[in-house]
């Protein structure tokens, strides 16, 4: 009942995180995301590397995504922006390395 500037602010957050992210995939090469609008889960498509195993990529780059073929979706992995912007933006710098990494083959 006397929670809603605490629901506000982390709505705010939440928004910006994803924002964050958002514009970080946009800037990738193969890669694309559809806009959040009711979850903190994206859904990140990554068919474009033409990877035998998304999850298996990143992971070897010290990002532990869930796999997307988990929920029926390979070429997929999800990324969960419900966190700190520190560990979000660590996340992002991860995920570009492991996305320019696939692009060079």
């Amino acid at each position: 009942r006397d929670g809603g500037p605490w629901l506000a602010a982390l709505l705010d957050y939440l928004r910006r995180n994803r924002d964050l992210l958002e514009a970080a995939v946009a800037r990738l090469p193969a890669v694309e995301m559809a806009h959040l609008e009711s979850t903190f889960l994206a859904w990140i498509d990554c068919s474009g590397l033409a990877l035998a195993d998304a999850h298996a990529h990143f992971l070897k780059h010290g990002l532990g995504l869930s796999p997307g073929a988990d929920f029926g979706a390979p070429g997929f992995v999800r990324l969960n922006i419900g966190t700190q912007r520190s560990v979000l933006s660590n996340a992002i710098a991860r995920l570009e390395r492991a996305v320019l990494d696939a692009q060079r083959g």
